[in-house]
């Protein structure tokens, strides 16, 4: 099969209707849906173009000026490539203009369509809809210039826009060059913008370009994101405009500004790091603002009035000063959301996903409608032809530069060596100048015969003359000009050097990969030809390869229902066999080299009636199959062929069914295009993974270790008991090795060093030299948090703003004071210890930073800071004896709820804490995020990391009055990542949950006799904590056996005490919980799944298997708790359960399915990696919970599951 031509395809779409694309949403608010509604060119002609001349030609080649049209743009769009087209419409090459014409859609796919320097004007139009397009760096002065230097500008008659997930971007502002992102001037009307990305401009935007220009009015702003933007947000004069639920963090100077009679309806947003958000600002002419349901954060949003500069801002607390009635009706999203809704949501090649409305993201592409047809219908615009980009070559074996090591002789900025191998196409590396060399090496020799030089999108053919060199002896192996496959004799080296000579534009090199075997040459891209009036001739189509994925091969991810061979006819080893259910799929992972065009066919056989299903991709829905019957479950047929439209890079690809009979067995999908690939489905070693658990099982079947009836599985790893294996019988919290965690062999070599070698610190590594390189090394081995939490990325960005931020000792300033600077900003901060300074146990108290308090110091009986910092000179210098000296300091003299100087410190957003490699141990008290008053936020935290450090409590005390938690999640913070760290004896929590805060993942982490380890929601009145949403996996929580029959420990354990929220709790571990381990009330729900119990069978308090199982799960009051494959065993004191357990199944109220919420790279992940409860579970969390645990499987970098287990230490107390 050949691809598709593009007019096959655009008949294929517009005839047939497929949702193979995006198409303008019918789900277009506010102002744009009145004066007849914005629907663009739906039901008219499809057309493609990549280049402005397509554009221009597509517009002007149509029946009459108001023919509807739907013109798809990849690539980018620049003035190289746009000129004047002569017709029936008028256009120009310095921009592209909507200008006298009517009816026009112009529909980026994907992530591939880029305006670059180049603006859109819309000028005497109507009923435009422009979507999904990237616009940036549009300049007035300089060169080259461009519409005035707008972005988007409109003006003189302008009725009925649609400006629709878009991202606009400048480089700074009028000085620099650039004018505004989106003007509206001259009589512009009826226009809605949403879901678009304003971002690093001076100006926003205007309605209305003077005192005199009073009739642009009716403009709708909804979940937009502005961010680091001076003004004009909008700009308004006379008119009414509508603004909610947008999110504006980053406001230099001023945000929105009605003046002169302007007025806006401002409902539902949500402002941060904002100066005057809303006003009238620079003249005394009032403009009027009605405003309901806003959040202005009291920390980041600053208020300033100014007579003299004519400053008159709403705030600090802003009223309504007039009333706007609103003609169109819309749903708010609660301000709350808007941060995380937004972010997710807006700007181009984002999957033109939206808010449902309800605090969350649903993506809602609908195809465009079928046309009904005419008895005369207007003639099909001949389409220009997209110049067929130079094909992905098709490799024999694998990649040799996946895990190799990279350098070069100099990068452009942003930029970085390792982004050339690591499989991901939208990173690149460019050289500063234009000409250049990257290099990959290997730490032994290594034998290759062809490399592959891949450009970034948006760079294509920009590589000029070039030569590839061993650079052990300097021997050239090839030279030619532009990029794709270079095949040449089979050389044996440790370093290869791809040297670019000559070069147009930024020359790019997102992937240089390196094969034993020789690749296909890319064949010559036909030219560009130049659009004339007349038709053109179709590009010479390249010929495609077909990728198959069979069960159970790479690609093939999960099957909910299981693979089965029991029917002939089948290729592989079988077929995969849904369970009989709405939704039921199969999940795949596909790598795409580049954007582009695909066809799906799936491989099928059906028995009964038909089985329709629906495609998805990355979630979004891009069309149906049928799987009609094919007579018996032994005959196979074809169903397809379904053309998909997949961005470069990984994508997830599931086939789900539509009917409550599951899908039709499918034998294996089939994807044909531009060298597809078989994607990642997993972090880790996918081959390797936990032991999976089918979502509902019949019966439930512990392990039971100890029966030697017990069938054994060849491929179980070998019990780490058993004498005649070596094992390692060190606590994983003390590894010896200065707090490094084992990590296994995947990953970048040069980020593993930098890991796991103790004498190279932070800044020390010869290629990871820029913070963005070290945080990217530091957040992609950390891994990907699953479930709940699964957006925090903490300080990492990988729009490369992160700044790594070292800790050190010795200094003029405190670590504490350190530590408190950098997570009292919203930059993104990745905090790390330095290597030397915390090589060993280094106790860090967050309190000293309120050490210098006139009332801590009286507290202390009129102490020096001194002593303050340091209980045990205090206590020597007051006759405390060394025994009682830290229960006496903290616990009697600082118990006092007065001194706000010594309380939980606040972390910001996009910060990360990270111990590992060091042996830093905070004391008494830790951090919260976010801030709360009587029940209420008063600050939102988000994107935060708390990982691989150790907290240590000076014994709990009941309602301390400092209310000393470790980590206290609040105020409506969430994405947050509770990873890996240690807790022992807190003095209060381990991890609360408190006023609403959700979206919380905690995982792999280790307590050690805390008495109470999460409270969720503190309340029973506080409704918000409905909101509350955590996951909380493979933890491990130990009780020693000297504490089992301590009293203080019979009481609940707050594992967790949950009101009004929910929890999904799964694959954790318990030593030493004898009863009440958790309570649900005021409607919390907690699903309880896979988890185990082990209690030492010679105990203080003479408890037995029954008791606990009576016991441990009892405290349900109202709302869900539903426990599934759980048990408990008797264990001995080394942690090691014995004989049968007991059962702790049952199932109380209403529990959600929790899994069902999750992102579908968490679902995957959980499915390959989920444990049965038994002895794998127990001895995989023994090897990776707490400090300076093995890597576990959220991890790339993680050993495979076997290894892990095999390395658990013998016990866990």
């Amino acid at each position: 099969m050949k691809r598709l031509s593009q007019t096959m395809l655009a008949a294929s779409i517009a005839v047939a209707g497929l949702a193979a694309l995006p198409q303008a949403h019918a789900a277009v608010q506010g102002y744009a849906t009145l004066n007849g509604g914005t629907t663009g060119g739906a039901g008219g002609a499809v057309v493609y173009a990549s280049t402005g001349a397509e554009i221009n030609a597509a517009m002007c080649n149509r029946a009459s000026d108001d023919t509807p049209l739907t013109i798809y743009v990849t690539g980018t769009i620049n003035h190289a490539n746009t000129t004047k087209y002569s017709g029936s419409c008028d256009t120009t090459a310095e921009e592209i203009q909507f200008k006298g014409v009517k009816n026009i859609s112009l529909i980026g796919v994907g992530n591939a369509a880029v305006f670059d320097q180049i603006g859109i004007h819309l000028r005497d139009t109507s009923n435009i809809v422009l979507q999904n397009l990237h616009i940036k760096n549009v300049k007035k002065s300089g060169s080259p210039t461009s519409n005035g230097g707008d972005a988007i500008g409109m003006e003189s008659g302008v009725y009925n826009v649609w400006v629709d997930h878009c991202t606009l971007e400048a480089s700074g502002g009028e000085s620099d060059g650039y004018d505004s992102l989106l003007d509206m001037k001259a009589t512009t009307q009826y226009v809605t913008v949403s879901y678009t990305h304003y971002r690093n401009s001076g100006r926003g935007g205007l309605m209305g370009s003077s005192d005199s220009d009073d009739t642009n009015t009716f403009v709708t702003f909804h979940h937009n994101y502005y961010e680091n933007m001076d003004s004009r947000l909008p700009l308004l004069r006379h008119g009414t405009a509508h603004a909610y639920n947008n999110y504006y963090n980053g406001i230099i100077k001023s945000g929105l500004n009605p003046r002169i009679g302007g007025k806006i309806k401002v409902d539902n947003n949500y402002f941060e790091n904002a100066h005057n958000p809303l006003g009238t600002f620079y003249t005394t002419d009032m403009g009027y603002w009605d405003v309901s349901g806003n959040y202005f954060d009291p920390d980041t949003v600053v208020w300033e009035q100014s007579d003299s500069d004519k400053w008159f801002p709403a705030g600090p607390n802003p009223v309504s000063t007039t009333s706007i009635s609103i003609p169109y009706s819309y749903t708010l999203d609660q301000v709350h959301c808007v941060p995380q809704i937004v972010t997710s949501t807006v700007g181009a090649g984002t999957g033109m996903l939206e808010s449902d409305g309800s605090c969350s993201v649903t993506p809602t592409p609908t195809p465009a409608p079928t046309p009904t047809p005419t008895p005369t219908p207007a003639p099909t615009p001949t389409p220009v032809p997209t110049p067929t980009p130079t094909p992905a070559p098709t490799p024999t074996g694998e990649n040799l530069s996946i895990g190799a090591g990279s350098d070069g002789s100099s990068k452009a900025s942003g930029t970085s060596y390792g982004n050339v191998r690591d499989g991901d196409l939208s990173t690149y590396w460019a050289p500063s100048g234009s000409t250049g060399r990257v290099s990959v090496k290997w730490s032994s020799d290594t034998t290759i015969s062809s490399v592959i030089i891949r450009e970034a999108a948006g760079f294509e053919g920009n590589i000029g003359s070039w030569q590839l060199v061993n650079n052990d002896n300097g021997t050239v192996l090839a030279t030619g000009s532009g990029a794709g496959a270079i095949n040449f004799s089979s050389t044996s080296l440790s370093k290869v050097n791809f040297e670019i000579l000559s070069s147009s534009g930024l020359a790019t090199v997102a992937e240089f990969e390196t094969y034993a075997g020789s690749a296909a040459p890319a064949p010559t891209p036909t030219p560009t030809p130049t659009p004339t009036p007349t038709p053109t001739p179709t590009p010479t189509p390249v010929p495609d390869t077909t990728f198959t994925v069979q069960e159970n091969a790479a690609g093939f991810c999960a099957v909910e229902g299981a693979v089965e061979n029991e029917h002939a006819g089948y290729n592989g080893s079988g077929y995969a066999n849904t369970t009989n259910a709405t939704d039921a799929g199969i999940d795949y992972e596909i790598y795409a080299p580049q954007a582009g065009y695909y066809e799906l066919n799936v491989r099928y056989a059906n028995g009964a009636s038909d089985r329709p299903a629906r495609i998805l991709v990355n979630g979004q829905q891009q069309g149906n199959l049928g799987f009609s019957s094919t007579g018996s479950w032994s005959s196979w047929s074809d169903a397809g062929n379904l053309v998909l439209a997949l961005n470069g890079g990984e994508q997830s690809l599931r086939i789900e069914a539509e009917t409550s009979g599951g899908l039709a067995n499918i034998d294996q999908v089939s994807i044909t295009g531009l060298a597809p690939a078989a994607g990642d489905c997993a972090p880790g070693d996918s081959t390797n993974g936990g032991t999976p658990v089918e979502p509902e099982p019949t019966e439930p079947d512990p392990v039971d270790p100890s029966d030697p009836t017990e069938p054994t599985d060849p491929t179980d790893p070998v019990d780490p008991t058993d004498p005649s294996e070596p094992t390692d019988p060190s606590d994983p919290t003390d590894p010896g090795n200065g707090g490094i965690p084992p990590i296994g062999d995947g990953g970048d070599p040069a980020c593993s060093e930098l890991l796991t070698n103790p004498n190279m610190n932070w800044r020390e590594s010869p290629s990871l030299t820029t913070d963005q390189e070290i945080v990217h090394c530091l957040a992609t081995s950390l891994g990907r948090p699953v479930g709940f939490g699964s957006n925090a990325t903490g300080g990492y960005d990988p729009l490369g703003n992160s700044n790594l931020v070292v800790i050190t000792q010795g200094g003029s300033v405190s670590p504490e004071q350190q530590i408190l600077n950098a997570i009292s900003t919203p930059d993104y901060n990745w905090i790390v210890f330095d290597k030397d300074d915390f090589a060993n146990r280094t106790e860090l108290g967050m309190y000293r930073v309120g050490c210098d308090d006139a009332d801590v110091l009286s507290a202390l009986g009129g102490a020096s800071p001194a002593e303050c910092r340091d209980p045990q000179l205090w206590c020597s210098n007051h006759g405390v004896s060394s025994a009682s000296c830290l229960e006496t300091f903290f616990n009697d003299r600082l118990n006092d709820s007065s001194l706000n100087a010594l309380k939980n410190k606040l972390i910001e957003s996009n910060t990360t804490i990270d111990g590992r490699g060091t042996n830093a141990t905070f004391i008494f008290s830790g951090f919260k995020i976010g801030a709360d008053s009587s029940g209420a936020s008063t600050h939102q935290s988000r994107n935060v990391i708390i990982t691989n450090n150790r907290f240590e409590g000076v014994g709990h005390t009941e309602d301390h009055n400092l209310d000393p938690d470790m980590i206290r999640s609040t105020g409506e913070s969430h994405d947050i990542w509770i990873h890996q760290n240690t807790f022992d004896t807190t003095g209060d929590s381990a991890f609360d949950v408190k006023v609403g805060a959700y979206n919380l993942t905690i995982s792999f982490n280790k307590l050690v006799n805390v008495k109470r380890a999460a409270l969720h929601g503190s309340s029973d009145s506080r409704t918000i904590n409905e909101q509350i949403t955590s996951t909380m996996h493979n933890n491990l929580f130990i009780t020693t056996d000297d504490k089992f029959g301590d009293n203080a420990y019979n009481t609940l354990r707050r594992v967790p005490l949950i009101r009004r929220g929910q929890s999904h709790m799964f694959n954790n571990v318990f030593y030493g919980y004898r009863k009440d381990l958790l309570s649900v009330r005021v409607g919390g729900r907690v699903l309880f799944e896979d988890n185990m119990f082990l209690n030492n069978v010679n105990n203080s308090k003479g408890d037995d298997l029954n008791d606990w199982v009576e016991t441990l799960l009892r405290d349900f009051r109202e709302g869900g708790l539903e426990i599934k494959r759980s048990f408990v065993w008797y264990a001995d004191d080394q942690c090691q359960a014995q004989g049968s357990p007991g059962d702790l199944t049952a199932s109380h109220g209403s529990t959600p399915n929790m899994f069902s919420a999750y992102d579908g790279s968490s679902q995957n992940t959980i499915n390959a990696y989920r444990f049965a409860a038994g002895s794998d579970l127990a001895n995989y969390a023994f090897a990776t919970a707490g400090k300076g645990g093995h890597t576990p499987y959220v991890s790339g970098y993680a050993a495979d599951t076997a290894s892990i287990i095999a390395a658990a230490p013998s016990g866990c107390q």
